[in-house]
């Protein structure tokens, strides 16, 4: 385990990189209690409307890969909003939740026409209008009547293509578009 010393300075280095990119944001790395590792807690408002998968994306996207190998490899991650708990992160459906559908939910999203919904949505450049989430996405399902349910699903099996926003997901559906 980690010496004490050894943590506050892995919170302070994390605090450090992550708050000129996600502001407001705090930063939390303690000692394992519950789990066996030490465990990284990163709360931020921007969180908000993210599933769990997306969360992650978002914080490590944030860290250069060889200081997160060297420094935070082998934290246990909690990406929260604020005034949200662990227990309620950890009853977050995951793409593997959905892993059996996937298939079906993809191409029903194709046969809805998802792929030029968002384009059309986004505009000519998606990857800079994209707002790194799936808005777009789910409007443009609950708009072809999907329900709610069935919205999260497809969301959830993106992810586990791959897909983490409205541009990839144009990309995952229509891989020649070149976004």
């Amino acid at each position: 385990m980690p010496a004490r010393s050894q943590l506050e300075r892995l919170q302070k280095l994390l605090k450090e990189i992550l708050a000129p990119k996600l502001p407001g944001v705090e930063v939390e790395v303690t000692p394992p209690a519950r789990w066996k590792r030490p465990v990284a807690v990163v709360r931020w408002g921007g969180f908000a409307g993210l599933l769990a998968e997306q969360r992650f994306r978002v914080v490590v996207s944030n860290i250069p890969s060889e200081m997160f190998e060297r420094d935070f490899h082998g934290l246990i991650w909690f990406e929260l909003t604020p005034g949200e708990e662990i227990d309620d992160y950890l009853r977050m459906p995951r793409s593997d939740d959905v892993a059996k559908k996937a298939e079906s939910l993809m191409a029903a999203a194709m046969q809805s026409g998802l792929a030029a919904k968002l384009k059309e949505s986004l505009g000519d450049d998606a990857g800079k209008s994209c707002g790194g989430s799936f808005e777009a996405a789910r409007r443009a399902l609950a708009g072809a009547g999907w329900s709610k349910t069935r919205i999260e699903e497809f969301c959830l099996a993106a992810l586990g293509r791959g897909a983490y926003c409205d541009c990839e997901v144009i990309a995952l559906l229509q891989p020649e578009s070149g976004i």
